[in-house]
C-alpha cells in the first residue's frame, strides 16, 4: 500500500481496500462451506488452485489468533465490570472510575 506522507491520497484507496476485505470474506465463506461439506473434495479443489491451500491455512490460523484475543478481551471486560459494579455511584465519582468499555 502506498505511504501516507501526503504524496498519495489514501481516501481513494479506501474503496479498493474495502473491496479486498469483501472479497476475502466471500472467499473465506466459500472455503468454509466447501471444507465443512466435504474435506476430501475441498482438498481436491484447492490442489488445482495454486496458493489457495496455503492462503486458507494462514487465514484460519489468523482467525484462531484473533478469536483468542477477542475471547481474552471479553473475559477481562467481565472482570472489570464485576469490580465496577461493586462500587457505589459515589465511590465511582470519588475515585474517578469510569464504566469499562465493551470490546468490539
Amino acid at each position: 500500500m502506498p505511504c501516507s506522507d501526503g504524496g498519495y491520497n489514501t481516501h481513494d484507496n479506501s474503496a479498493e481496500v474495502q473491496k479486498i476485505h469483501n472479497l476475502t470474506r466471500m472467499l473465506c465463506g466459500l472455503c468454509e462451506l466447501v471444507e465443512s461439506t466435504s474435506s476430501n473434495e475441498f482438498h481436491n479443489i484447492v490442489d488445482h488452485i495454486p496458493g489457495l491451500a496455503k492462503w486458507w491455512d494462514e487465514h484460519k490460523e489468523a482467525d484462531r489468533k484473533r478469536e483468542a484475543i477477542e475471547k481474552a478481551a471479553m473475559a477481562n471486560y467481565r472482570l472489570e465490570m464485576r469490580a465496577y459494579n461493586k462500587l457505589s455511584p459515589d465511590d465511582r465519582l470519588l475515585l474517578g472510575v469510569r464504566k469499562p468499555q465493551r470490546p468490539c
